[in-house]
């Protein structure tokens, strides 16, 4: 089994990023539930406002909780190494599974949807 290499997570990333987005828009489109603020106040259905909050969530939220949660996955892997130097990859592999659980959760959801 080949290693993981920073280069090939940061690319699975990136392409899990690319498809949650693409399916976060479908799911925008096809389903008809609007959101609340933590204020309380109403998010419109299929509204700018929604879709701007969900990308944000994506590309903003999700990277920094995984931030968090790297430090604890770097504990386990490739413990010979300083934990400076495995820490990127322990992020980046975070990333990449959270990434992918809601990739997956998008597209069963796309499919009940259709």
């Amino acid at each position: 089994m080949e290693k993981l290499t920073k280069r090939k997570l940061a690319l699975a990333c990136v392409l899990l990023l690319v498809l949650n987005l693409i399916l976060s828009t479908l799911l925008f489109y096809l389903d008809n539930t609007g959101a609340e603020h933590l204020d309380g106040t109403y998010i419109e259905p299929q509204s700018s406002e929604l879709l701007l909050s969900l990308f944000k969530g994506q590309v903003i939220s999700f990277p920094i909780i995984c931030l968090l949660l790297g430090a604890i996955t770097t504990i386990f892997i490739e413990r010979d190494k300083p934990y400076k130097k495995r820490y990127l990859k322990g992020f980046l592999l975070t990333l990449a599974s959270v990434y992918g659980l809601f990739s997956a959760m998008g597209l069963i959801r796309v499919i009940m949807l259709l």
